[in-house]
């Protein structure tokens, strides 16, 4: 149930209303790509909401350019039931700003009698520009879906996408063709209005 809100939550503590697009191929075309900034390990919440805590670790193993988020919702007067979800993310750098993709824990997030159907779930990625505004507070954003959607039907950056149901969209480009729109998107700061501001916990 709100496991599946937690999906889009990274669609990261995602505003309410808004929806996150998501892509069928990951933003890196290997691990060259990928960068670490380990400042991110550790609890962060919203500086807004602190109903939600953000826990973020490198995976086991000792990669330290994929890591863990665990995402733990509060329980609320609202919400009185509490939840966790869990996904992995990595780190890349596109015409020199930093950018999140981000998708599910299928291992972590389902139990071992659901955990037969994973392979038939294809993990949508979600993208984020990440701002490091002080050691102690990130800012995270994503493309406006009207808005690029827009963009795409007039020409103006290149992707291609498909409608699953009204307002859900799933982008379809592999790659390198997602790094060269997102470089593109960049010309169109309107874009990326929206930001989420979280705080580091001490």
């Amino acid at each position: 149930k709100n496991s599946i809100i937690l999906l889009l939550a990274f669609t990261m503590l995602s505003l309410g209303s808004c929806t996150v697009m998501g892509t069928l191929y990951p933003l890196a075309e290997n691990e060259r790509d990928l960068v670490s900034k380990n400042e991110l390990i550790g609890r962060w919440t919203d500086i807004k909401d602190n109903s939600q805590v953000l826990i973020i670790d490198n995976v086991a193993g000792g990669n330290d350019k994929v890591y863990r988020l665990t995402l733990i919702e509060r329980a609320t007067n609202d919400r009185p039931n509490a939840d966790t979800g869990y996904f992995l993310f990595n780190i890349l750098i596109i015409g020199g700003n930093y950018f999140i993709d981000s998708h599910i824990d299928n291992v972590s997030m389902f139990s071992g009698e659901t955990r037969d159907y994973n392979d038939l779930m294809v993990p949508r990625h979600f993208l984020y520009q990440i701002i490091f505004t002080s050691s102690s507070e990130i800012a995270l954003s994503y493309p406006d879906p009207e808005q690029l959607v827009k963009l795409i039907d007039e020409k103006k950056i290149s992707l291609r996408y498909l409608e699953i149901r009204k307002e859900d969209y799933l982008i379809l480009n592999e790659s390198k063709e997602l790094k060269t729109a997102l470089q593109q998107s960049l010309d169109f700061p309107s874009l990326y209005k929206d930001m989420i501001h979280l705080r580091k916990l001490e």
